[in-house]
This record gives C-alpha cells, structure tokens and sequence, in this order.
C-alpha cells in the first residue's frame, strides 16, 4: 500500500517543482535540492557529461535526473524491491532509458559499463554492516569515474563532522587520481579509474 502511495505521486512529476517536492520527502535528496544544479554542472566539468550512470545506493537520486543537463542512460541499484519498482515506474513515466534493480551492495553483483557511477552517502553505511565492503565493491565498478560522497555536517547540521572520519577511505583510493567537491552538507570524492 505505501509503495502505491509513493506510486501514485509520480503522477506530479510533470515539471520541476514536482519533482522537488518528491526529493523533499528522502533526507538526502531534500538536502540536495538546492545543490543538484551546480553540482552536476561542477561534476560534468571534471568528468564530462556521461552517456550512461549507475547511481549505487541511489535512494530517490534518480528523480534528481531533470537538474543532469543531459540524458545518460541510467542504472539505479537500491536494496528494497519496491523501491526498485518505484524508481522503475519513475523511469517509464519519464522515458529515461534506464534500469533500476533491487541488490545488496554487501554481496558480490555484477554491474553495466557507465561511464560514471554515483555513490552519494552510502559507504560508511555499507563499512558499519561489513567492515571492508567498500574495497570489494569499487572492485566491481566498470565505470570510468566514480564519485563517492560524504556527509560534512550532522544530521541536524549543526556539527561539522572531521575530515579525519574520511581517512580510511582516502588510503583506500590511495594512488587513483581524484578531486574533491564540497557543498553545504556533503564532500565529493571524483575518482578517474
């Protein structure tokens, strides 16, 4: 029945302002919203604009896809089935050339070539549910740039979390040529492969 709910207000998405309103209701995507625009712009200039993305962990991210400035084919893997299914409904609605797939990140998968791939927020989650996930499952990209993120600021914002809470991650990209992007709340990690 909520999945139906979530179904039914994709009937909106005609225009911008319904789809901001659908990224209001996901924490991450509400707190980008006023961001998507300069950041892929800032993202397209390092890594020039993909003819194809996989969006890991992606959440509601995909509905971010009228602020890209293009038309990548898009592969969004999330874990519920029914948030796959949503996301798929989104795809059909909008004609994207896309896929979206129900998979847990923790396990071994097999994913598309792209030329870019977006993990927004998601590796300190998947580190607290397997210690050394990560390493593994940038293993298994096969696309040319990948763009990590982390929050820079707390849940509520106030607090300012330490660049030392990435330093794992850092020696873990250690010899991989990258840039780093900052918004209000998040760090980007742009990494050629």
């Amino acid at each position: 029945k909520k999945l139906q709910q979530r179904i039914e207000k994709l009937s909106g998405l005609d225009d911008e302002k319904g789809h901001v309103q659908l990224l209001k209701s996901h924490r991450s995507t509400k707190e980008r919203i006023k961001e998507y625009t300069g950041l892929y712009a800032q993202l397209f200039e390092i890594t020039g604009k993909p003819n194809s993305v996989l969006d890991l962990a992606c959440g509601l991210n995909p509905l971010s896809y009228p602020f890209l400035g293009c038309t990548p084919e898009y592969y969004a893997y999330e874990l519920t089935p029914s948030d796959a299914e949503l996301l798929q409904q989104y795809f059909k609605k909008m004609n994207i050339k896309g896929k979206a797939v129900a998979a847990d990140l923790t396990k071994k998968n097999r994913f598309p070539k792209t030329d870019i791939c977006f993990l927004f927020k998601a590796v300190n989650t998947l580190e607290t549910i397997q210690r050394g996930v990560t390493k593994e499952l940038l293993s298994q990209l096969q696309s040319t740039w990948v763009v990590v993120s982390f929050a820079s600021k707390s849940l509520g914002g106030k607090k300012t979390i330490p660049a030392t809470a990435r330093a794992w991650f850092e020696r873990l990209i250690q010899g991989n040529e990258y840039s780093l992007l900052e918004t209000v709340n998040e760090m980007y990690y742009v990494i050629h492969t």
